[in-house]
């Protein structure tokens, strides 16, 4: 298992300046998420910026819908530049949810045009992984929020996902829905949550969830994708840790507690890679 840090840990910071913080941290992958800092950066830019830092882009995340709205770029061109990314840096997972457009005011659902592509990409030759992400809160209803119609598209399709602890939390427990799902998980999003003051993609070990325990389960399940830290360090509604010394400790404590509690690192997940 490779255990990587999200740049959308910043939004608010240069891509360069969030990738020198990870590099201090420790951190060896990323997934490299085209948030603010990134969406607009070049990819032989991003790929010479990592390489320079010695640090592995493991997965691709595609931007949120906000972004897409204010590129006008829809989800299939999204995919498709965070799979030539993906192909380039040698990563194995694509996450993506752009299930929402807003038009003139109007918020319109994109779950169909979700589906198609999560269903169209898999079944492309490639040895890169599609994913879907479940969901608890989004701007617009969809069905990545309800874990019975995300399972069940997942099952009919043959598809993957992208289980996301912080957002599975308010939906039940996040080791059931682990089990629930593990057939079709190749990237899990690793945070926690408070339930008292509802903070969601908190640092592992500060919150409510039962994390020490879904490790324990990730390795009895012989679990060999990725597992992604997924933290919000410039959301004042979500940060606890203000200063970038504080945040570059925390990510440094955790990725070491998740190496040392889950051991060696394991293979990647393309050996399973399951062809249609």
């Amino acid at each position: 298992m490779l255990v990587s840090v999200s740049t959308g840990v910043y939004y608010q910071k240069s891509y360069k300046e969030i990738l020198d913080v990870l590099k201090e941290a420790g951190t060896k992958y990323i997934e490299l998420f085209f948030n603010d800092a990134f969406y607009n950066i070049d990819m032989e830019t991003i790929l010479n910026a990592t390489f320079e830092r010695d640090i592995k882009i493991t997965s691709v995340h595609t931007p949120l819908p906000a972004i897409a709205d204010k590129t006008g770029m829809s989800e299939h061109i999204w995919m498709k530049k965070a799979q030539i990314l993906a192909e380039k840096a040698g990563a194995e997972v694509v996450v993506t949810h752009i299930l929402s457009q807003k038009k003139k005011g109007q918020m319109y659902s994109l779950d169909e045009e979700h589906k198609k592509n999560i269903i169209d990409f898999n079944r492309m030759d490639s040895n890169i992984y599609f994913t879907t992400e479940n969901h608890s809160y989004l701007r617009c209803p969809s069905f990545a929020q309800n874990p019975e119609k995300l399972l069940e598209f997942l099952e009919e399709t043959d598809t993957y996902l992208t289980f996301d602890t912080t957002h599975y939390a308010p939906t039940g427990d996040i080791i059931d829905g682990f089990l629930k799902f593990k057939k079709y998980i190749k990237n899990i999003h690793l945070s926690d949550y408070d339930f008292k003051n509802q903070r969601d993609h908190q640092p592992i070990l500060e919150g409510d969830l039962p994390i020490e325990r879904f490790i324990e389960i990730l390795k009895e399940n012989n679990y060999q994708g990725c597992l992604t830290l997924e933290y919000d360090f410039d959301s004042s509604k979500r940060c606890t840790h203000n200063s970038v010394e504080d945040q570059i400790y925390i990510l440094r404590r955790n990725l070491e507690w998740l190496e040392k509690n889950w051991g060696s690192y394991g293979n990647n997940t393309r050996k399973n890679r399951k062809k249609f």
